[in-house]
Order: C-alpha cells, then structure tokens, then sequence
C-alpha cells in the first residue's frame, strides 16, 4: 500500500487531499440487533484481511513519517452488515467474504438470541472502520 499512496501523491496537486477507508485490524464483533439494540455473540475473524489491513495501518504511518504527506484527519466509525438469520449471512459470507471465521458456537449464540429477543430481529457485523485524510506536500 506504500506504493499505492505514493503513487496517489503524484496524481494529486501539491496541497491536495487523499483519504482512505479501512476497517481496522481487530476481531469483528457480530450478534443480534434488535429495537436499536446490539446483543454481543462473539467475533467475526479473519487472518487474511487482520494482515491486510494491518499492512494499511503501517502504510499510512510510514508516508506520514517519510513526509509524503501530513495526517489532517483521523475518525473511527462502525460499518454495519446486516443479515436476515445465520442462514443468510452464512450465504453473504460464502460468496463475498470466504476467509472470515464464524464458529458455530458464535452461529449458535446468535440464533439463541435471535429467539429470546423481541422480533424483528437482525444479524449485524459491526466493523470498526478508520477514516484518515492526509494531505500531500505543498
């Protein structure tokens, strides 16, 4: 990614802005939701993307302390992924998301919630994100 960025630095004005958006290196949390509410089930991994965006986060670092570019911002949010029942997010899962981890101790969690909790209710991944706009030198 530091090839990446340094590659956008020459595509943009002196002064101009780059921002990028990943999620962060950190277990995923996934349960229930359900009137607004979150009910923690257990964690969503996945080593591929843990070392990708891990390899991001160090990129970023290492073009800020190179003076490529200067850190303006930096913001974390969550990015949410919903899903019908385990069934669907089994099936979202398989097809655009193959090397995250959902154990069936956590699949069975969210199904025990799903039941005890008051209906509709919903599936959520809740990936913590970054934001981070760094500015190129003038």
């Amino acid at each position: 990614m530091v090839h990446a960025l340094r590659q956008a630095g020459k595509l943009v004005r002196p002064g101009g802005d780059v921002i990028t958006i990943h999620d962060l290196p950190i277990p995923q949390l996934i349960g229930a939701s359900s009137g607004g509410a979150f009910y923690l089930a257990g964690w969503i991994t996945d080593k591929q993307d843990f070392d990708n965006e891990q390899a991001a986060t160090e990129a970023l670092a290492q073009v800020v302390s190179d003076g490529l570019f200067t850190l303006v911002d930096e913001q974390e949010f969550p990015f949410h992924l919903y899903a019908e029942d385990v069934q669907e997010l089994r099936a979202y899962l398989a097809e655009f998301w193959e090397a995250a981890v959902l154990t069936e101790g956590t699949a069975r969690q969210i199904d025990r919630l799903a039941r005890r909790l008051d209906k509709p209710t919903k599936v959520v991944i809740r990936l913590l994100t970054r934001m981070t706009k760094l500015r190129t030198a003038a």
